[in-house]
């Protein structure tokens, strides 16, 4: 009988300082069930600790090891880190998945850019033929006696790639390169390998999106929830993903689309039950939206300084609005409505598909369950207590993108009911605030409680310079065209005297349009960079995908004296690292308070009642702080990087004490303008 133990699992031939006792105190611990923080900044290796501490309670034990990471960066760092574990045991295996939305390959299913429920609904109605996808034609079950059966049927083209992967660490990317040679569908493929698996990587949807979780992932595992230990990587995302995760919403083109099938189809179908109200209330709530689209639109003619892009709806009184001008007289009179209007959405839908030859999606049935949805909080009183309901725009270059949403407040709703009902959990960041986290997810209402550990930064204080500038700042009433011109010149007086990689982050995409305007002419920021400073410029798109960026962020690290602009708690300022001359210097450009909104501001009411009125701290001041600590920590994260790190803005002096311990040490943490002396004299000091 094989004697599980840590030492068996570690990745490496020796330890960092302070690995192996961590590791020996969070295995005891999780034994017995115990959940466990691990606050553990840059270069303490939290991967290695973490799958050393967990994987031989797993085999002893015989569960399943969850991975949850946050991008497809951090899914392929615990891939490499698995790797070598299967050199030193060979019987390790696992996995690393993506959504479907990364890993369909069907041209046609991709090409109107449907979201993930969307695209879920296109590959669920093509898996009912065999020639709806080409790609899932390889596991049709030809031989099935019952009607319509799209289970997996194994033959000799599946069990090629079973055989070669089987004895292998799942790599993704490999896995769907042959799968697009061998025309099958990679997320079918891997499906078929999570039931066979110990070790599973993935985002956090799988685990914390209740329908994914309880009909698609649990049962693809062939386990249940008891039977999983979760690592939650990166987990001071885990509140905030999970309240995105969980949003509904739908668009004004949504809203229009049904507008103009109900139209189309008003005739035959204007004797069927409810028909006309339906058709109506799509009216009434296109009127609606496209009242708030003018009314944007014409504070963007009048070039108003501040545009109102997002509002709230009273859950009820707003509804409640619609139907008056409709005169339905209750809300059990509209969910009689909605489901009437079911069946007529999905005959639109068919006749549809057969009259253009292509798949669709079913614009009545998103709109359905939008309401449907509405109507669920609103009729039950403790989920109107954490729900929001409103309205927000999208603004891009030459279009807007118009939206009703409702939205979660509180995340222990979502994510208590998995860390109460799974074997064990461990949570690792290196800049969370171990309270605050604890009384977001519902850790502090274990009877036993929870395990801890905060570890400190091992690398010398000597290898690094952290420099608050107090001449800028990013506090709205102070943006104008001479504040974006002075942190233009801040960051070209930077990057004069560091000729290293640099990362530079600001506080919205919307701030990094306005440090280049085309009225600050050659004292625009992209000028500066390319034409003063001569450096290649590396941007991080708003509307990149995740391969799109994880191209630019390699060619990036290839190019010397490359310079990354991007934004807080975007995938490029969390989670990616950049070791050695990848990125040498770090710059933070403004504090990143999000911008105020009112789905914020009753956030903080919320917080207020649940933790003893500190709504601010966490609706608003722990997310950007955090948000401040992962960008500023790219660019140390080996004890032999050594990293300038300038902080452009006075508010860091206001929140000092709040920002992670190895950026204010005593000797390290600087203050330059005012009455303090040049920057530029601080970074030469420091070179020296």
């Amino acid at each position: 009988m094989i004697d599980y133990n840590p030492e068996m699992f570690f990745p490496h031939e020796k330890y960092r300082d302070q690995q192996k006792e961590t590791i020996q105190k969070i295995y005891q611990g999780m034994f017995n069930g115990k959940p466990y923080v691990l606050k553990a900044p840059n270069g303490t290796g939290k991967s290695s600790i973490g799958l050393s501490s967990t994987l031989p309670i797993i085999y002893e034990k015989g569960k399943k090891l969850v991975y949850l990471c946050r991008t497809i960066q951090q899914n392929d760092r615990v891939i490499r880190e698995l790797k070598k574990i299967k050199k030193k045991q060979s019987f390790v295996s696992g996995i690393a998945i993506r959504g479907r939305n990364n890993m369909c390959i069907n041209e046609l299913f991709l090409k109107d850019n449907p979201s993930m429920k969307e695209l879920m609904q296109l590959c669920q109605r093509a898996r009912k033929t065999e020639t709806g996808c080409k790609y899932y034609k390889s596991f049709f079950n030809k031989d099935s006696e019952v009607e319509n059966d799209y289970s997996f049927s194994y033959n000799d083209k599946l069990s090629s790639i079973i055989e070669e992967f089987s004895s292998k660490i799942i790599d993704t990317d490999e896995l769907m390169r042959v799968c697009k040679e061998r025309k099958i569908c990679p997320y079918y493929m891997i499906k078929i390998f999570l039931s066979q698996v110990d070790i599973v990587v993935c985002n956090y949807l799988w685990m914390f999106h209740q329908q994914i979780r309880k009909y698609v992932f649990l049962e693809d595992l062939n386990t249940t929830l008891d039977d999983i230990i979760l690592i939650i990587d990166e987990c001071h995302n885990l509140p905030e993903t999970v309240l995105d995760i969980n949003e509904e919403q739908i668009s004004l083109n949504i809203v229009q689309n049904c507008s103009r099938l109900l139209e189309k189809y008003s005739k035959s179908l204007a004797k069927s039950i409810h028909y006309k109200d339906f058709q109506q209330f799509g009216k009434v709530v296109q009127d609606y939206l496209e009242n708030v689209e003018k009314s944007i639109f014409l504070q963007l003619e009048e070039k108003k300084k501040y545009i109102t892009t997002e509002g709230s709806i009273d859950i009820t009184g707003g509804l409640k609005t619609f139907l008056d001008l409709l005169n339905i007289k209750t809300f059990e009179k509209f969910g009689e409505i909605l489901e009437s209007a079911k069946a007529y959405a999905i005959s639109i839908h068919l006749n549809e598909e057969i009259e253009t030859s292509r798949k669709l999606r079913n614009w009545l049935l998103l709109f359905i369950n939008f309401w449907s949805h509405w109507l669920k909080i609103l009729s039950n009183k403790d989920l109107k207590k954490i729900h929001y309901t409103g309205y927000f725009a999208k603004l891009k270059t030459e279009k807007m993108q118009l939206y009703l949403h409702i939205k979660p407040f509180s995340p222990m709703r979502y994510i208590l009911p998995v860390l109460k009902n799974n074997f064990s959990s461990l949570h690792m960041s290196g800049t969370i605030d171990t309270e605050i986290y604890a009384n977001l997810t519902g850790l502090n209402n274990f009877k036993n409680g929870y395990g801890s550990v905060d570890l400190e930064l091992p690398f010398s204080q000597e290898n690094r310079l952290v420099i608050i500038d107090l001449d800028v700042t990013s506090r709205s009433g102070e943006r104008n065209l001479e504040m974006y011109g002075k942190y233009n010149q801040k960051i070209k007086e930077i990057l004069e005297i560091r000729s290293g990689n640099t990362g530079i982050f600001a506080v919205s995409y919307d701030f990094i349009k306005n440090l280049n305007l085309i009225k600050l002419g050659k004292n625009r920021l992209e000028y500066i960079i390319k034409n003063d400073c001569k450096r290649t410029l590396f941007i991080e798109k708003r509307d990149y995908d995740s391969f799109q960026n994880a191209e630019m962020i390699k060619k990036f690290k290839r190019t010397p004296k490359a310079v990354l602009l991007g934004v807080f708690g975007g995938r490029n300022s969390e989670g990616e690292d950049f070791p050695g001359k990848e990125m040498e210097t770090v710059i933070c450009v403004g504090f990143p308070f999000a911008p105020p909104s009112p789905y914020l501001d009753k956030k903080e009411e919320f917080f207020d009642s649940k933790f003893n009125n500190n709504g601010w701290k966490y609706a608003k001041l722990e997310p950007a702080i955090r948000k401040a600590n992962q960008a500023a920590g790219r660019s140390i994260r080996t004890e032999k990087d050594i990293g300038v790190i300038v902080l452009l803005g006075r508010r860091y002096r206001d929140y000092r004490h709040h920002l992670s311990n190895w950026l204010t040490d005593k000797g390290v943490l600087k203050y330059s303008g005012e009455n303090y002396g040049k920057l530029r004299n601080l970074i030469m000091n420091f070179m020296n």
